[in-house]
């Protein structure tokens, strides 16, 4: 489903089409196409190109002086087309959140269990998970992490790191939770987590760093996607435009019931 939407949005979305209709953008195309022969196909596709200039940058490996001027704009117009794919809340949801729901479990499963222990549900309960996947899957897992566009598109070998964090400070019996973190990295730097109701710059007071979310704010950016990833997949298809129609509809609408309140 994810996939015949990116396709089709891309292929035949009017804003794609202007976007690289741009002289800059066209010429950069041309340039490829004839100085590489596996690209000269009409089934042309930006991000095949950004790939060559990210994968021959990290490997090591010389491209044709010819097109050292245009890997910027390959790679910047790439990301522009990524980042307005999955701009509405809809299209990062339905590429990100099963993922986080997965993580989450992960999660879940692990509190409580010793990482020492080799008995009973620590057996069989993993403390490390490994999830591997593609450049334009971390773009809309970030999204999703973040509610912000990418500036820059992935490197080479890029992860993001979910870290389940106990602090041994915090122990209350009448809420298990309450002595773990979660903190995610993106290539080694922290993510500031979009949170539900979180103020921007919020510091956990507890452990005084502002890149931890309680279990409870974690879970709370997970349901938001799994919420709405469920409401796209039993909605009839829609395209871009009615998405963020839609979500700017339901935004007004909200903005309107707490002014009325």
């Amino acid at each position: 489903m994810l996939r015949h939407m990116c396709n089709w949005e891309l292929e035949n979305n009017p804003v794609f089409r202007v976007a690289g209709a741009q002289p800059h953008v066209k010429e950069c195309r041309e340039k490829i196409q004839a100085h590489l022969p596996h690209f000269a196909s009409e089934d042309f596709k930006w991000i095949h190109a950004a790939d060559y200039f990210m994968c021959a940058e990290g490997h090591g490996q010389d491209i044709p002086a010819e097109l050292v001027p245009y890997r910027t704009t390959a790679i910047m117009h790439t990301l522009w087309r990524f980042s307005t794919l999955f701009e509405p809340l809809a299209m990062r949801s339905l590429a990100a959140a099963g993922l986080l729901a997965d993580i989450l479990k992960n999660m879940e499963a692990s509190m409580g269990v010793g990482l020492d222990d080799d008995s009973g549900p620590a057996a069989t309960t993993p403390h490390f998970c490994l999830f591997s996947g593609h450049d334009i899957t971390v773009l809309p897992l970030l999204q999703c992490l973040t509610a912000r566009r990418l500036t820059q598109w992935p490197p080479y070998a890029s992860n993001v790191r979910f870290e389940l964090h106990k602090i041994a400070s915090h122990q209350e019996a009448d809420d298990p939770e309450a002595s773990y973190r979660v903190r995610v990295l993106y290539n080694g730097q922290p993510v500031w987590v979009a949170v539900p109701g979180r103020q921007p710059g919020h510091v956990d007071a507890t452990i005084r760093d502002r890149s931890m979310l309680t279990m409870a704010e974690f879970r709370a950016v997970v349901a938001v996607h799994m919420e709405v990833m469920g409401r796209v997949i039993r909605a009839p298809p829609m395209h871009i435009a009615e998405m963020v129609a839609a979500e700017e509809s339901a935004a007004h609408s909200h903005v309107s019931h707490d002014d009325a309140a």
